[in-house]
């Protein structure tokens, strides 16, 4: 069955690609374990946004000498809009929901 499909912008070919699967006996099982194995890999990236939020946060800090720096709304924008073509399936809407509970939280984790 086919799994995923992308447009192409991320391989060196810029060729759309398609992950087909065979799920096997049990899919549930089967899709299941792929979930588990992104959950690691989101797992992985949440970690890594909210140190690279914190050094951030904290150089802003040292070079505005305020102690809350305000967010930067065009930069999220942008965020959304590139985050958005890698999950065209998802909708710019949807990615900004999650882009602004990421950085929020990341913000949050970083007082």
């Amino acid at each position: 069955m086919e799994l995923e499909r992308t447009d192409g912008t991320a391989n060196e070919e810029h060729a759309p690609d398609l992950k087909m699967v065979w799920p096997g006996g049990d899919p549930l099982a089967y899709f299941r374990s792929l979930i588990d194995d992104v959950d690691l890999v989101l797992g992985d990236v949440l970690a890594r946004r909210a140190a690279l939020t914190r050094a951030v946060r904290d150089h802003k800090r040292a070079a505005s000498a305020v102690a809350d720096p305000a967010r930067d709304a065009e930069r999220e924008r942008e965020i959304v809009e590139r985050v958005a073509r890698i999950a065209p399936e998802l909708g710019p809407e949807r990615v900004a929901r999650i882009v602004h509970t990421v950085i929020s939280e990341s913000l949050d984790a970083s007082k």
